[in-house]
């Protein structure tokens, strides 16, 4: 987050940045820390608006299903936390949907 920079604001800029993508914004899911870690994350939901691109943050990008995901090649601990929790939000979405 840059200084003068709301969450949003620097959730937008980051995934512009990363992946040059506009995104549509949703609601927050997540704040990631650990106490032996300088480094707090905010993750938001959100709706990809175009397709990403490799850039030189991002060098390689792919899709993949909730299956298919390589849990152990991801990067930090924060990512699994904030992806297993991404898919609890998606699972119970689809519960209530099917439950009506």
């Amino acid at each position: 987050m840059d200084l003068g920079e709301s969450v949003e604001q620097a959730a937008h800029r980051e995934v512009r940045e990363e992946l040059e993508i506009d995104i549509e914004l949703g609601p927050l899911l997540g704040v990631y820390s650990r106490s032996d870690d300088r480094v707090a994350l905010i993750v938001f939901e959100a709706r990809a608006v175009g397709e990403p691109r490799v850039t030189a943050e991002a060098i390689e990008v792919r899709a993949f299903s909730p299956a298919e995901l390589p849990w152990s090649e991801l990067a930090f601990w924060s990512t699994e936390r904030a992806l297993r929790d991404a898919l609890e939000v998606s699972r119970d979405r689809i519960g209530d949907r099917d439950s009506r």
